[in-house]
């Protein structure tokens, strides 16, 4: 089970690929003024969301770095 399955448990619109400032139409083709900055965030915080499982938390020593 991946962070991603959990966090979708307890809020899914956390997982959502949302407008930033909440405008009902963003794209790459009709971007709002921050889309560019904002979809690299949102990207990399899902990607690492659904890489790491429970059983990788479990195994890492407490203060050990996440690996990428």
């Amino acid at each position: 089970m991946t962070l991603l399955d959990v966090v979708k448990l307890f809020d899914g619109t956390a997982t959502r690929r949302e407008c930033f400032l909440g405008q009902a139409i963003c794209s790459d083709e009709n971007p709002c003024h921050v889309h560019h900055r904002w979809k690299p965030v949102i990207t990399s915080y899902l990607e690492f969301l659904d890489s790491m499982t429970l059983a990788e938390m479990a195994r890492r020593r407490p203060g050990a770095p996440l690996e990428p």
